[in-house]
């Protein structure tokens, strides 16, 4: 299965990738389509977004730049956070 999960061409264009995933297996980055990608990372409870951080690192280590960090909570109460990369 490829970095953008069981649904493949559907999710391939739209340039976004979950944070765990990158976690899960970093040489999947390669996979990418583009110069530019957003990850992202959600939580619950609280402002936990280890995984971002940690991929945002991995990232950064094979050529990527973080140019933007946002974040928005749901009415619902759950938390996002995104970040925008940049290949180098």
């Amino acid at each position: 299965m490829g970095l953008f999960g069981a649904q493949g061409e559907d999710r391939a264009n739209d340039g976004c990738v979950e944070a765990k995933e990158i976690l899960k297996d970093p040489s999947k980055i390669q996979e990418i389509p583009g110069k530019y990608t957003i990850i992202y990372d959600s939580s619950q409870i609280g402002l936990a977004f280890d995984n971002l951080v940690r991929a945002i690192n991995i990232m950064a280590n094979s050529g990527w730049r973080c140019i933007n960090i946002s974040s928005m909570k749901s009415v619902l109460g759950s938390n996002a956070t995104y970040a925008l990369m940049v290949r180098e």
